[in-house]
């Protein structure tokens, strides 16, 4: 037996214990532990009363469906009853536990799928902030992602001479007549398809593998790519935007149609911008523009252009799904009223939720094979041949090649950067006192496509 002064100094001489119950390392690990007795999953069932066993039953069919859970039916509330009514280290009671923390973690997205505040509520300008967290995903001046791994790398020398591509696959054979599309599709389709071709690539021309557009069907035609091109067509005055303006000088260098298609849904969103102006949901708007101060004009003048152009977005993007994608799957001469839902919350076959707002990456091979040349309308054609004539009148359509047309898309692209957006022109049309082209000319344009 140790002697009492000894182990008095012994005491004396050891470092202050840290824990907090006093003790030290080797004192803990020689103090008795208390041992449970865990009982089997079989005998915590067999003893479960009737209310227990119907909220375990109750239980189990909420986790297999991954449904959400109906607050009203006070699942969670229940579980918990269960829980107290189990002995506390029995097996039963511990895998429940272990599932309530599961099923409330699930509960919630990780990461979370959106955040409050201005930068949130509304659509960027360039498209980034999609994805919560990676929120340059899509958006406009990244490159273009990737789907396929390179299986059999080629060098460029063992490309094929894009002109033979063109005469083999693309020329109309001589003589043969134009064919007109079996499904009834005109230039209206295709001149819409244009314009979803430009929502999705605009590859830069020094750096090809930079997509200058967003990922998204945002009207980024209309819009611009960019806060500095949306810049430019805003009037900064109720949400409104220019009279039939488009900040695209790509489109600009379409067809008349294409053209007249954008200016359409810049009509659309000004007559959006009017109806919420008029409606003031909440009253949070002044009918008086000239009464409000300058913090007071910026707010109402953001709120009305943002909320605007988020239903005119998504009005397009129903367009896109209900009409343009229908007529892509011959739906409309199915005799059927089938289209894709957007916005719909979709489950798997499991029961678990798909994933939405996640964010989106156009790829390099959907962009080389979403293409709509073989389909060129025979007045679009006359349309490019008689714009490459006036162009180059000392040279045949088939001396033609890249370098005249990217001289004449340069010339062109300089002209329009002389003047501003809205005052852009097109199609030999002529903007009224009001910034406005003349309806009738405009309908025309879309009833002749």
């Amino acid at each position: 037996m140790p002697n009492p002064f000894s182990k008095l100094i012994s005491n004396a001489a050891r470092p202050p214990a840290r824990a907090q119950d006093g003790l030290t390392d080797e004192e803990a690990s020689q103090a008795e532990r208390p041992t449970f007795s865990f009982s089997s999953l079989l005998h915590d069932l067999a003893r479960l009363r009737p209310q227990s066993a119907r909220y375990l039953t109750e239980l189990l069919t909420t986790a297999l469906s991954r449904a959400p859970v109906d607050d009203r039916k006070l699942v969670f509330e229940h579980s918990i009853a269960l829980l107290q009514s189990l002995p506390v280290h029995s097996a039963l009671s511990g895998t429940l536990s272990d599932q309530l923390v599961v099923g409330l973690w699930r509960g919630l997205p990780h990461p979370p799928a959106m955040y409050v505040g201005p930068t949130d509520r509304y659509r960027s300008a360039d498209g980034s902030g999609n994805h919560p967290l990676m929120r340059d995903l899509g958006r406009a001046g990244t490159p273009y992602s990737r789907s396929v791994a390179p299986v059999q790398p080629r060098s460029a020398a063992a490309m094929p001479d894009p002109a033979l591509v063109f005469e083999q696959l693309l020329r109309r054979p001589s003589g043969e007549s134009f064919k007109v599309h079996p499904s009834g599709l005109n230039r209206l389709f295709f001149s819409f398809a244009t314009v979803v071709i430009h929502e999705l690539f605009q590859s830069n021309r020094q750096d090809p593998w930079i997509n200058e557009t967003s990922s998204y069907v945002d009207l980024s035609t209309l819009y611009g790519n960019n806060a500095a091109q949306q810049d430019t067509v805003r009037t900064y005055e109720n949400g409104r935007i220019w009279a039939d303006v488009v900040a695209s000088d790509r489109i600009m260098l379409m067809p008349s149609a294409v053209v007249a298609i954008v200016v359409i849904f810049s009509r659309h969103h000004n007559y959006i911008a009017k109806r919420l102006l008029e409606v003031n949901e909440a009253g949070k708007y002044s009918s008086d523009w000239t009464a409000l101060s300058d913090e007071q004009k910026r707010w109402q003048d953001e709120d009305i252009f943002q909320l605007s152009r988020n239903i005119n977005v998504a009005f397009f993007a129903t367009v896109v799904l209900k009409d343009y994608v229908a007529s892509i799957l011959n739906t409309v001469r199915a005799d059927s009223n089938w289209s894709l839902d957007i916005g719909k919350e979709i489950a798997n076959l499991d029961g678990t939720r798909v994933e939405r707002g996640t964010g989106n990456s156009i790829s390099v091979e959907f962009s080389a094979v979403y293409t709509w040349h073989s389909a060129l309308s025979s007045a679009d054609d006359l349309w490019v041949e008689d714009r490459l004539k006036e162009a180059f009148p000392d040279k045949s359509i088939d001396e033609i090649g890249v370098k005249e047309w990217a001289i004449l898309e340069k010339r062109d692209k300089e002209r329009l950067a002389s003047s501003e957006p809205k005052h852009w022109t097109f199609g030999n049309l002529e903007r009224g006192a009001d910034g406005r082209f003349d309806d009738v000319q405009l309908a025309e344009l879309i009833k002749d496509a």
